[in-house]
């Protein structure tokens, strides 16, 4: 579908891409890893074809751009206006006459927000609104730069399930600084550092070789016995604390587990897992 063959990307005699090389294939769930102005971004505009390149060759394939869904890390959307005005502004459809569209609010939870000014929304309203405009087009190519950062808990689990399901028949591309967020979305991974690709390989390598998949979560308050015996009657291999759970990703899918916690209204402080070396991003 896409192809990279030898990229660079210079700008003011400055390179933000160098000799990239990576293929992208239909189906492929690809996250792209690194720290603020590591090249995320001006390789995921390289991959659009938004950017020129200064070197090398970019391939596309079977892909027009009706076909693609974009979501800048810039979400864009007009403070003064409702959530509805937005959604039909940019996408030049009536959201209530599109049967589609009108679904996907409902599927991405912000149909209740709709006549409310975006500036009197949350951060969480206001990504899933900009995610909703870059879905509407129904994309094979789902394209997202940092679409969970800076968000609470409970956005994030909840935009992960919905993307989850969503891009099973597409192919997806995202950008994190933070693997934790988004390798449950994830079947490859490319960790980019100073417009390099450190290195690039299936999710499964890696957690095998650099985590031992367990997995912590902490909640507000105490975890009453009724909870437990749910949890416990559900879910094999679980330990479960005062106000915690731990088990590993290997033995429970991390998605399915969540989404349990929010429909028993628990409320989450914290998830600690045994995270990816930090040198598979840094060296």
């Amino acid at each position: 579908m896409i192809e990279l063959i030898s990229v660079s990307k210079e700008i003011n005699d400055k390179y933000l891409l160098k000799d990239i090389n990576l293929k992208i294939r239909k189906g492929d769930k690809i996250g792209i890893v690194g720290a603020i102005s590591s090249g995320k971004t001006t390789l995921l505009r390289v991959i659009l074809d938004i950017y020129n390149v200064t070197k090398g060759k970019v391939n596309i394939k079977n892909i027009e751009s009706k076909d693609i869904g974009f979501m800048p890390s810039n979400k864009g959307l007009y403070e003064e206006l409702t959530v509805l005005e937005n959604i039909e502004l940019c996408t030049s459809l009536n959201l209530f006459n599109t049967k589609e569209l009108l679904e996907l609010s409902k599927k991405i939870e912000i149909i209740e927000y709709l006549n409310k000014k975006v500036k009197d929304t949350s951060r969480g309203i206001q990504q899933k609104v900009a995610l909703l405009i870059a879905l509407s087009n129904n994309p094979k190519l789902v394209v997202l730069d940092e679409p969970i950062s800076n968000l609470d808990m409970k956005d994030r689990i909840s935009i992960i399930n919905f993307l989850t399901e969503y891009v099973k028949d597409r192919t997806l591309i995202i950008t994190s600084d933070n693997l934790n967020d988004i390798e449950e979305l994830c079947d490859k991974v490319v960790f980019i550092k100073d417009g390099k690709i450190n290195s690039d390989d299936f999710i499964y390598n890696i957690i095998d070789e650099f985590s031992n998949g367990e997995i912590e979560i902490y909640f507000l308050r105490q975890v009453n016995d009724s909870i437990k015996d749910i949890l416990k009657k559900e879910f094999i291999n679980i330990e479960i604390g005062f106000n915690s759970i731990k088990f590993n990703k290997r033995d429970i899918e991390l998605n399915f587990i969540l989404k349990r916690i929010l429909e028993l209204n628990l409320d989450i402080l914290e998830i600690r897992r045994d995270n990816i070396k930090e040198s598979k991003i840094n060296n």
